[in-house]
């Protein structure tokens, strides 16, 4: 992949969190960071381009009704100014885009892969909480078939 396409997506990701920010959208940042991952995902998927008056529209539709008039159709040229410099239109890029949305890791006998949106501390009733004092991951509703699959492997019958 070329450099350039890499810088986009970040930089895209990184003016997506200080637009809402410096326009007081905290409630609203997570989840307007979420959609755009999603949009660049969905793009780079159907191997499109994304760009950014898509993406303005997406901010558009978060923007607090008491801010409307103030921010509406602003986060183009935030995210095309000299600090973010992100194209009009670029190739949105996969690594870039999995290290935004999953987490990913291993040790010697195990390895997790899954949407950071699914994590939570314990008890915040996330599918998947960590408890850092114990140190461990709870996963909570899984599909049956995975818990068939590790009913039949604890039995012994390894066989799917």
């Amino acid at each position: 992949m070329l450099p350039h396409l890499k810088k986009s997506t970040g930089d895209l990701i990184r003016a997506t969190r200080d637009f809402c920010t410096q326009n007081g959208m905290y409630d609203e940042r997570e989840q307007v960071v979420e959609d755009v991952v999603s949009y660049l995902s969905r793009q780079r998927a159907e191997k499109n381009t994304a760009n950014l008056p898509e993406i303005e529209q997406i901010f558009d539709q978060h923007i607090p009704t008491e801010k409307t008039e103030e921010i509406t159709g602003k986060f183009g040229r935030f995210a095309n100014s000299e600090r973010y410099q992100v194209s009009q239109e670029f190739q949105p890029h996969t690594h870039t885009l999995n290290a935004h949305t999953k987490l990913k890791a291993k040790a010697d006998n195990w390895q997790v892969d899954f949407a950071k949106r699914s994590l939570g501390v314990a008890g915040s009733g996330s599918d998947i909480e960590f408890d850092e004092e114990k140190q461990i991951l709870v996963l909570r509703r899984m599909p049956s078939r995975v818990v068939e699959q590790i009913k039949r492997t604890l039995e012994g019958d390894e066989e799917d």
